[in-house]
């Protein structure tokens, strides 16, 4: 049972640490020289936009790898998302005993470690560092559902949105008011299929972390296409954190009801110092 417990909470502190460490995220080194020129593109945007899912929700089966500081564990679970209202990771161990979920809302950040009956909830608004560079709920909707978007902006993007730069194989798009914000993206665009083939998150602010999200083995989904492998990577300095996730089962859900997870009583709420602590193995 204690290997379990450990196993648990190392799982779930390993996605708060992914969450928490794109706020301080920094320009990913694909900068290009000073003689290369952004211009816009039109069609762009709109091609890529194409490939949005018009579904509600989606729902799948989960496995998850993660690795860092030298170790790794796998899990497996589900992942059942409700556009512009939650993201729900639930995770298990040997495929039957639920350990814990992560869940995201508008509102907050919630991790359950149903092992040691214990939970942290963060406010977005809360997280000062979260604030400042402008990560929300949104940001995260955009990462998991491989969809374009702009810093603090909820609508869909249009072509005006971007400036984009070709490269090799790919379309390069950035905002294109430029970097005077405290978050950066850029997204690399297949040129082959419109597919956003990665990711980025960064902040002027910071010049060692870097939050990189790469897609892979798209499936259709409702007539379109959708990515069943994430790979989100967190640089940080020297310490470097991956999660692999593969999705199987992928579907849609139009009739997915409140799934937000109704915390007991019996928990213990726990701070993010607490969480941190644990994780960085002072505790």
């Amino acid at each position: 049972m204690k290997k379990l417990e450990k196993y648990a909470l190392r799982s779930l502190l390993f996605l708060l640490c992914v969450c928490f460490a794109a706020c301080r995220s920094s320009k990913h080194a694909t900068k290009e020289t000073e003689k290369e020129v952004i211009t816009s593109q039109t069609a762009i945007v709109s091609r890529v936009n194409d490939n949005r899912q018009t579904a509600k929700g989606i729902r799948a089966k989960l496995s998850l790898s993660l690795t860092a500081a030298g170790r790794s564990a796998s899990v497996g679970g589900s992942i059942k998302m409700k556009r512009d209202e939650i993201i729900q990771l639930s995770l298990t161990a040997f495929g039957l005993l639920e350990i814990g979920r992560m869940e995201m809302t508008p509102q907050y950040l919630l991790i359950q470690d149903r092992v040691n009956k214990q939970y942290m909830r963060a406010y977005w608004d809360d997280v000062p560092t979260l604030k400042q560079a402008g990560i929300s709920f949104q940001t995260f909707q955009a990462i998991f559902w491989n969809e374009l978007f702009v810093p603090g902006k909820t609508y869909s993007p249009s072509d005006k949105d971007f400036s984009t730069l070709r490269l090799d194989d790919s379309f390069r798009l950035t905002p294109a008011d430029g970097e005077q914000r405290d978050m950066n993206v850029q997204f690399l665009v297949q040129t082959a299929n419109y597919l956003i083939g990665q990711t980025d998150v960064s902040s002027p602010k910071a010049r060692d972390v870097a939050l990189i999200c790469r897609y892979d083995n798209w499936a259709e989904l409702e007539h379109k296409n959708f990515p069943t492998s994430l790979k989100l990577t967190i640089q940080g300095g020297t310490k470097q954190y991956v999660a692999d996730m593969n999705l199987s089962r992928l579907q849609a859900d139009e009739q997915m009801g409140n799934i937000t997870t109704n915390v007991s009583a019996n928990y213990k709420q726990v701070t993010l110092d607490d969480i941190m602590k644990v994780l960085t193995g002072k505790q």
